[in-house]
Protein backbone atom coordinates (compact mmCIF):
# COMPACT_ATOMS: atom_id res chain seq x y z
CA UNK A 1 0.00 0.00 0.00
CA UNK A 2 1.29 3.52 -0.85
CA UNK A 3 1.66 4.99 2.66
CA UNK A 4 3.51 8.43 0.93
CA UNK A 5 2.88 12.05 2.58
CA UNK A 6 1.58 12.84 -0.83
CA UNK A 7 -1.27 10.60 -0.59
CA UNK A 8 -4.23 12.30 0.09
CA UNK A 9 -7.38 10.12 0.76
CA UNK A 10 -7.74 6.57 1.45
CA UNK A 11 -11.06 4.51 0.75
CA UNK A 12 -12.19 2.62 3.64
CA UNK A 13 -15.77 0.30 3.52
CA UNK A 14 -16.96 3.28 0.59
CA UNK A 15 -15.97 6.51 2.60
CA UNK A 16 -13.36 8.92 1.11
CA UNK A 17 -11.18 10.75 4.16
CA UNK A 18 -8.64 12.60 4.14
CA UNK A 19 -5.05 12.19 5.98
CA UNK A 20 -4.31 14.22 8.54
CA UNK A 21 -2.03 16.94 8.24
CA UNK A 22 0.61 18.53 10.74
CA UNK A 23 3.08 21.39 11.49
CA UNK A 24 4.84 22.82 14.51
CA UNK A 25 5.31 26.48 14.54
CA UNK A 26 4.41 29.70 16.42
CA UNK A 27 0.95 31.21 15.54
CA UNK A 28 0.45 34.96 16.27
CA UNK A 29 -1.66 36.37 19.05
CA UNK A 30 -4.72 36.77 18.36
CA UNK A 31 -6.09 38.44 21.62
CA UNK A 32 -3.19 41.21 21.69
CA UNK A 33 -3.91 44.93 21.52
CA UNK A 34 -2.06 45.25 18.32
CA UNK A 35 -4.09 42.54 16.19
CA UNK A 36 -6.46 44.83 14.95
CA UNK A 37 -3.79 46.91 13.34
CA UNK A 38 -2.17 43.76 11.86
CA UNK A 39 -5.31 42.98 10.47
CA UNK A 40 -5.89 46.46 8.88
CA UNK A 41 -2.25 46.40 7.46
CA UNK A 42 -2.43 42.70 5.92
CA UNK A 43 -5.79 43.86 4.08
CA UNK A 44 -3.86 47.29 2.74
CA UNK A 45 -1.41 44.82 1.77
CA UNK A 46 -3.64 42.82 -0.22
CA UNK A 47 -5.44 45.89 -1.91
CA UNK A 48 -2.43 47.70 -3.03
CA UNK A 49 -1.12 44.23 -4.76
CA UNK A 50 -4.57 43.63 -6.22
CA UNK A 51 -3.71 41.12 -9.23
CA UNK A 52 -0.41 39.87 -8.18
CA UNK A 53 -1.52 37.71 -5.28
CA UNK A 54 -3.32 37.58 -1.59
CA UNK A 55 -2.28 38.69 1.40
CA UNK A 56 -2.57 36.01 4.16
CA UNK A 57 -5.17 36.63 7.41
CA UNK A 58 -4.04 37.39 10.40
CA UNK A 59 -5.20 34.38 11.85
CA UNK A 60 -2.90 31.69 9.17
CA UNK A 61 0.44 33.98 9.63
CA UNK A 62 2.50 31.36 11.59
CA UNK A 63 6.52 30.99 11.96
CA UNK A 64 6.82 26.98 10.55
CA UNK A 65 9.83 24.78 12.68
CA UNK A 66 8.52 22.06 11.05
CA UNK A 67 5.96 21.65 8.35
CA UNK A 68 3.27 18.74 7.29
CA UNK A 69 5.86 17.02 5.21
CA UNK A 70 8.11 16.41 7.01
CA UNK A 71 6.18 15.15 10.16
CA UNK A 72 4.02 12.79 7.78
CA UNK A 73 7.07 11.25 6.21
CA UNK A 74 8.54 11.19 9.86
CA UNK A 75 5.17 9.24 11.29
CA UNK A 76 4.32 7.32 7.66
CA UNK A 77 7.93 5.84 8.01
CA UNK A 78 8.07 4.81 11.53
CA UNK A 79 4.64 4.15 11.72
CA UNK A 80 3.61 2.64 8.61
CA UNK A 81 1.15 0.25 9.46
CA UNK A 82 -0.41 2.55 11.28
CA UNK A 83 -0.89 4.68 7.94
CA UNK A 84 -2.68 1.82 6.71
CA UNK A 85 -6.19 3.67 8.39
CA UNK A 86 -7.05 7.00 7.99
CA UNK A 87 -8.36 7.01 11.39
CA UNK A 88 -5.33 5.70 13.48
CA UNK A 89 -3.41 8.25 11.58
CA UNK A 90 -5.18 11.08 12.74
CA UNK A 91 -5.12 9.44 16.69
CA UNK A 92 -1.35 9.05 15.92
CA UNK A 93 -1.18 13.03 15.05
CA UNK A 94 -3.44 13.84 18.12
CA UNK A 95 -1.07 11.59 20.68
CA UNK A 96 2.14 13.54 19.31
CA UNK A 97 0.26 16.91 19.44
CA UNK A 98 -1.03 16.41 23.40
CA UNK A 99 3.44 14.77 23.58
CA UNK A 100 4.10 18.05 22.77
CA UNK A 101 1.78 20.11 24.98
CA UNK A 102 4.09 18.86 28.13
CA UNK A 103 7.32 19.22 26.22
CA UNK A 104 6.50 22.78 25.55
CA UNK A 105 5.21 23.22 29.41
CA UNK A 106 7.82 21.72 30.70
CA UNK A 107 10.45 24.13 29.36
CA UNK A 108 8.05 27.25 30.41
CA UNK A 109 8.43 25.64 33.31
CA UNK A 110 12.22 26.40 33.40
CA UNK A 111 14.28 23.37 32.11
CA UNK A 112 15.32 25.38 29.03
CA UNK A 113 16.78 28.76 29.99
CA UNK A 114 18.08 29.24 25.92
CA UNK A 115 14.83 29.32 24.31
CA UNK A 116 11.10 30.60 25.37
CA UNK A 117 8.91 28.26 24.63
CA UNK A 118 6.47 30.82 25.75
CA UNK A 119 5.30 34.02 23.84
CA UNK A 120 7.60 36.15 22.50
CA UNK A 121 7.15 39.36 20.64
CA UNK A 122 9.50 40.12 17.46
CA UNK A 123 9.94 43.99 18.72
CA UNK A 124 11.42 42.58 21.61
CA UNK A 125 15.03 44.54 21.45
CA UNK A 126 16.67 40.89 21.62
CA UNK A 127 14.29 40.43 18.09
CA UNK A 128 13.81 43.32 16.87
CA UNK A 129 10.41 44.25 14.48
CA UNK A 130 10.11 44.21 11.17
CA UNK A 131 9.99 47.76 10.22
CA UNK A 132 9.17 48.83 6.67
CA UNK A 133 10.18 52.47 5.96
CA UNK A 134 9.58 52.71 2.22
CA UNK A 135 6.62 52.72 0.54
CA UNK A 136 7.92 51.15 -3.12
CA UNK A 137 9.87 48.16 -2.59
CA UNK A 138 11.26 46.87 -5.95
CA UNK A 139 11.55 42.83 -4.94
CA UNK A 140 14.21 42.42 -7.78
CA UNK A 141 17.02 44.90 -6.52
CA UNK A 142 16.09 45.36 -2.97
CA UNK A 143 16.79 42.52 -0.98
CA UNK A 144 15.83 42.99 3.46
CA UNK A 145 16.58 41.08 6.65
CA UNK A 146 13.42 41.44 7.91
CA UNK A 147 11.23 40.83 4.50
CA UNK A 148 12.51 38.34 1.92
CA UNK A 149 11.51 35.67 -0.98
CA UNK A 150 10.14 32.34 0.23
CA UNK A 151 11.74 29.19 -1.87
CA UNK A 152 12.72 29.33 -5.36
CA UNK A 153 10.86 31.82 -7.69
CA UNK A 154 10.20 34.59 -4.82
CA UNK A 155 6.76 33.57 -5.10
CA UNK A 156 5.91 35.39 -1.50
CA UNK A 157 6.87 37.98 1.17
CA UNK A 158 7.94 37.39 4.77
CA UNK A 159 8.78 38.72 7.80
CA UNK A 160 12.11 37.80 8.75
CA UNK A 161 13.26 38.58 12.82
CA UNK A 162 16.29 40.01 12.37
CA UNK A 163 17.73 37.96 15.00
CA UNK A 164 16.63 34.38 15.25
CA UNK A 165 19.04 32.44 16.61
CA UNK A 166 16.52 32.08 19.62
CA UNK A 167 14.42 30.59 16.93
CA UNK A 168 16.91 28.23 15.39
CA UNK A 169 18.11 27.08 18.90
CA UNK A 170 13.99 26.73 19.47
CA UNK A 171 13.75 24.03 16.03
CA UNK A 172 16.56 22.16 17.89
CA UNK A 173 14.84 21.77 20.68
CA UNK A 174 11.24 21.03 18.55
CA UNK A 175 13.77 18.32 16.70
CA UNK A 176 15.27 16.98 19.99
CA UNK A 177 11.48 16.20 20.98
CA UNK A 178 10.42 14.23 18.04
CA UNK A 179 14.00 12.45 17.94
CA UNK A 180 12.94 11.55 21.96
CA UNK A 181 9.53 10.38 20.33
CA UNK A 182 11.56 7.59 18.01
CA UNK A 183 11.28 9.51 14.81
CA UNK A 184 13.96 10.17 12.43
CA UNK A 185 14.96 14.32 12.61
CA UNK A 186 16.93 13.82 9.05
CA UNK A 187 13.54 15.11 6.90
CA UNK A 188 13.81 18.34 8.76
CA UNK A 189 15.06 21.25 6.85
CA UNK A 190 17.32 22.55 9.54
CA UNK A 191 18.61 25.77 6.52
CA UNK A 192 15.21 26.73 6.56
CA UNK A 193 15.43 30.45 7.93
CA UNK A 194 12.58 30.93 10.21
CA UNK A 195 10.22 33.29 9.26
CA UNK A 196 6.22 34.16 8.69
CA UNK A 197 4.29 34.86 4.95
CA UNK A 198 2.85 37.56 5.55
CA UNK A 199 1.54 37.63 0.80
CA UNK A 200 1.29 34.55 -1.55
CA UNK A 201 1.79 35.69 -5.06
CA UNK A 202 0.00 33.44 -7.78
CA UNK A 203 3.44 33.71 -10.02
CA UNK A 204 6.91 34.72 -9.22
CA UNK A 205 7.06 38.31 -8.10
CA UNK A 206 11.32 37.97 -8.06
CA UNK A 207 10.61 41.44 -10.86
CA UNK A 208 7.58 43.01 -9.81
CA UNK A 209 7.31 46.14 -8.11
CA UNK A 210 4.99 45.44 -4.76
CA UNK A 211 3.13 48.40 -2.91
CA UNK A 212 4.50 47.97 0.75
CA UNK A 213 1.92 49.83 3.33
CA UNK A 214 3.96 52.44 5.18
CA UNK A 215 2.59 52.00 8.73
CA UNK A 216 3.24 48.43 9.41
CA UNK A 217 2.58 47.54 13.13
CA UNK A 218 5.83 47.60 15.43
CA UNK A 219 5.04 44.59 17.30
CA UNK A 220 4.19 41.05 16.30
CA UNK A 221 3.40 38.73 19.63
CA UNK A 222 3.63 35.20 18.91
CA UNK A 223 2.29 32.72 20.68
CA UNK A 224 4.27 29.43 21.99
CA UNK A 225 5.01 26.77 19.86
CA UNK A 226 2.74 24.01 18.88
CA UNK A 227 1.32 21.64 16.74
CA UNK A 228 -1.35 21.88 14.96
CA UNK A 229 -3.40 19.22 13.12
CA UNK A 230 -5.97 18.78 10.29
Amino acid sequence: MDTSINQEFIVNSGEARAWPHSRIGRFCNLEDRNINYWNSYLNNLGRLNRGKGSAMAIGSVHMTYVNANEIGKMLSIKYSKVYESSHKAFNLHRKLAKSFINYAQSKQNGDMVQTPFGPIDLSDDQECSAKINTEYWNYANVRRSDMDAVGKGATSLAIFPYDHDVFEQELEDVAHFLKNEGLNTKYIDRARQPHLVIFKGIQSISSIRMLVPDNQPTELPLDPPVILTS
